[in-house]
């Protein structure tokens, strides 16, 4: 944790802001219509969302999200593993990107509060969407690959503890992006008011 974390706070440091941006921007919107485009595709085929595009808005039930998938031909289960594969690959960087962000802006206004929390695992909240992410992709391949199975139920319904979690931390990592970078510009904002006003003062 500690290596990660250092690689990502020079990382932040060293890279421009508009490349950041830039980085987040492009990894999001590419994510989105890929999921779009996916999800559309795997319901033409299974009938139904992948169980993971579902979650976004209610959660499914353990038995709800079997009984789909045993609905599945073997085309969606196809579809599936190649859903799995960009799943795991693309939140971790979508997600991490923001870690960048934080990292940039927190090494910028160094005080006791933000070197607090740079030498804190703070960092590798947005990372947390990723790992989380992995842990429930693992137990919905594994339910697709057999929902048959004598553990399908019980994996089925760890995988969706791993989706709650996930959630919080997807949470998480929205809301404090607001609160780092409005801290950012607050403090920017002070900076460049104060020497303002002390320069009025001294001209009046």
């Amino acid at each position: 944790m500690t290596v990660m974390r250092t690689w990502i706070l020079n990382f932040g440091r060293m890279t421009s802001l508009w490349v950041i941006l830039a980085l987040i921007v492009t990894l999001n919107v590419s994510w989105l219509l890929t999921l779009s485009a996916f999800g559309s595709q795997f319901e033409q085929v299974a009938g139904f969302l992948p169980i993971d595009l579902q979650n976004t808005s209610s959660l499914l039930t353990a038995t709800q999200a079997i009984d789909q998938i045993m609905t599945y031909s073997s085309e969606a289960r196809l579809f599936y593993w190649v859903f799995f594969i960009l799943d795991n690959l693309m939140p971790p960087l979508v997600f991490g990107a923001l870690s960048l962000l934080w990292a940039y802006f927190l090494s910028r206004r160094k005080n006791r509060w933000t070197d607090l929390l740079i030498a804190s695992p703070f960092l590798l909240i947005p990372w947390g969407v990723g790992v989380f992410d992995w842990f429930e992709n693992l137990c919905f391949v594994v339910v697709v690959s057999d929902p048959s199975a004598a553990n399908a139920l019980q994996l089925m319904e760890l995988g969706l503890i791993f989706t709650r979690i996930k959630a919080g931390f997807l949470f998480a990592t929205f809301g404090l992006t607001f609160v780092v970078t409005g801290y950012f510009l607050l403090t920017l904002m002070l900076r460049i008011v104060r020497p303002a006003r002390r320069q009025g003062v001294l001209s009046a």
